[in-house]
């Protein structure tokens, strides 16, 4: 699937959840658009881990040029503690595309590790911390990156779930 499939199929779904956030009786528009962007740069997130360079390196440059090395971290961090024989996990974790950055384990390490860069920026810069804004701001991120992660199980090679813990076949 298309970054821009992607973005759209995001928008559409998020969308929706954002309009009491900028027209109810305390609006907060700043929320709404929070969650909107962190969702559209959540929506482009996983595809940090393909070989080409996806839509977030074009669009959100420095997001991916944060991802690329986290992707190689979680990566690297499997193979140094040699987690797949102590977690007594079904598959390798590898630096593949569609492998730790398309699986819930990916999405909220991933999530995670952006909000705690967005706070540690907003707090250099302002000085100050929103807890709602920053709460916001994993709520996009994480509802981008889940969506991202339905529409890719929609293709035809789909994802797997599980991953690494299991291949997401019923036995």
């Amino acid at each position: 699937m298309l970054g821009k499939d992607h973005v759209s199929i995001t928008l559409g779904t998020i969308f929706p959840f954002t309009i009491p956030l900028v027209f109810s009786e305390n609006s907060q528009p700043m929320y709404g658009f929070c969650v909107l962007i962190a969702a559209i740069i959540g929506s482009l997130a996983p595809d940090a881990d393909s070989d080409g360079k996806s839509k977030l390196y074009y669009n959100f440059k420095i997001i991916y040029d944060i991802m690329v090395p986290l992707h190689k971290l979680i990566v690297f961090s499997f193979s140094f503690f040699n987690l797949k024989e102590k977690m007594n996990l079904e598959h390798i974790v590898e630096e593949q595309h569609r492998g730790v950055m398309h699986s819930p384990m990916g999405v909220f390490i991933s999530s995670f590790v952006l909000t705690l860069l967005a706070i540690t920026v907003g707090y250099l810069i302002f000085r100050e911390i929103n807890a709602t804004l920053i709460g916001f701001l994993f709520l996009g991120l994480i509802f981008g990156q889940f969506l991202h992660l339905l529409e890719d199980s929609c293709t035809v090679s789909g994802i797997n779930w599980l991953f690494p813990f299991g291949t997401g076949e019923l036995k």
